[in-house]
């Protein structure tokens, strides 16, 4: 069974996040993962040394690049780095109609979501080049893995031929299922008037005749510090950068 995990979104502390991933998901499933994130980010939160960005709030993606691929190394088969103000300036002008139908105290928050939408698009477009994955599987960059995958969560995928995901945060589903669910950019279009980002997604959904189940996994997002306890058990995991298999990068 071929599988693509579709990383995409803020990256927050991955030194943590890819660590408990690479633990408790990533070595059970054995998958291709593409990434897709954007330039909009700080030196805390990423957790790269100074020297290697030069000032604060600027990153040189091509050692922004080097950062991701030291962590998720020989799994990784591809990265992609936008940049945030062209990934906001296309939505602005795509949806316009919809920003515009949108009550202006949520513009904001809707506008933060088309281009996370945007972005998983993007992500998605580069999965289907490559071949065709009998699972696609699509989790946040900040998101901390506390407990193993069970990997019969696929059967419900597969033999129940449902979605399975927990809110819009993550989602497992066939590459059938995944070509219309991370494509919610292109399709979507309706007025909006209150929205949240779970809610939006599960109109679509139902829309769309996408069956789904929601499976919640024992994870926390992180998006400041985040206790040390939190990490116990995943310090031993080996990410020198020689040990990186280079075939499999971009």
């Amino acid at each position: 069974m071929k599988i693509a995990l579709l990383i995409t979104g803020h990256v927050r502390h991955i030194e943590k996040t890819a660590k408990s991933q690479i633990k408790n998901f990533i070595r059970i499933v054995n998958p291709d993962i593409f990434m897709t994130t954007w330039d909009k980010t700080n030196v805390e939160e990423v957790g790269i040394r100074l020297e290697r960005l030069g000032p604060i709030g600027r990153i040189e993606n091509l050692n922004y690049k080097k950062h991701i691929e030291r962590y998720y190394g020989k799994w990784l088969t591809g990265v992609q780095i936008y940049n945030y103000s062209k990934l906001s300036r296309i939505v602005k002008e795509e949806k316009k109609q919809l920003l515009d139908s949108v009550n202006e105290d949520f513009r904001d928050d809707v506008e933060r979501i088309l281009t996370q939408y945007l972005l998983v698009h993007y992500g998605f477009k580069s999965i289907m080049i490559p071949s065709k994955y009998d699972i696609i599987i699509r989790i946040r960059p900040d998101m901390f893995i506390k407990d193993m995958f069970d990997i019969n969560k696929f059967d419900v995928v597969l033999k129940k031929n449902r979605l399975l995901k927990h809110k819009d945060r993550y989602m497992i589903g066939t590459f059938d299922m995944m070509d219309v669910a991370l494509n919610v950019w292109e399709k979507l279009g309706w007025p909006i008037n209150k929205i949240s980002f779970e809610s939006l997604y599960d109109s679509f959904l139902r829309q769309e005749n996408i069956e789904y189940e929601e499976w919640s996994w024992n994870f926390t997002f992180v998006r400041g510090n985040i206790k040390t306890e939190e990490v116990v058990g995943s310090e031993n995991l080996d990410f020198k950068p020689e040990n990186i298999n280079k075939k499999h990068l971009l």
